[in-house]
């Protein structure tokens, strides 16, 4: 990712900033875990900043759970 797109990121995320429950979907080492104080990390493979270890096509998690899912880190790594 370029300069000009993770300033992007990185200001969304700033102004996006949350106390509400979020699924951190792909998280790897969850570099935005800091800006979400009710945050799920949620990755395939387990890290420190990974709560639950799941594929992301058969998330354990049922509807409504989260009031937000942040995905920055593994859309280009899914096939679909």
């Amino acid at each position: 990712m370029g300069t000009f797109s993770r300033c992007s990121v990185d200001r969304f995320i700033t102004e996006n900033s949350t106390d509400a429950r979020v699924l951190d979907l792909g998280c790897g080492r969850g570099p935005y875990a800091s800006h979400f104080a009710n945050r799920v990390g949620c990755d395939i493979r387990p890290s420190p900043a990974v709560h639950v270890v799941a594929d992301a096509e058969a998330l354990p998690f049922g509807a409504g759970v989260f009031d937000m899912v942040l995905s920055t880190e593994m859309l280009e790594h899914v096939p679909n």
